[in-house]
């Protein structure tokens, strides 16, 4: 069978249009492995072991599972912060501290609670 031929089911179609997603899938999917790669502190390059059959597929799959590091390593820092819940930036940021103007505040208008004016009546 000819590739350039087409049957009655149109299957050349089908495999162009396959063909032309997975050459354009191609690159963001690996993209994707490297990422979570380095999230574990390993190179890229590992996806080449899907090149093993499936002693290499079973052996991505478990890199993949694996939980990344939580400390930054020779790939840049974590991603995602796990335990604060934000990203993390490739730069580090400083927090900026407002200046709040400092008022005078009169001992009525701060609010205590009563916990605490029995405190001091205590020690006094």
């Amino acid at each position: 069978m000819c590739i350039s031929s087409v049957n009655s089911a149109g299957l050349l179609d089908i495999s162009l249009l396959s063909s032309l997603y997975a050459l354009v899938a191609i690159v963001p999917v690996l993209a994707l492995g490297a990422r979570r790669l380095h999230d574990t502190g390993k190179s890229g390059w590992w996806q080449l072991l899907f090149l093993i059959p499936f002693v290499g597929h079973i052996v991505l799959i478990v890199f993949f599972a694996t939980e990344g590091n939580k400390e930054t390593n020779k790939y840049g820092p974590v991603p995602v912060d796990t335990h604060e819940g934000h990203k993390a930036s490739a730069i580090p940021v400083q927090p900026v501290e407002k200046e709040v103007p400092a008022t005078e505040v009169s001992a009525e208008e701060t609010p205590v609670s009563e916990e605490k004016v029995e405190e001091n009546k205590n020690k006094a």
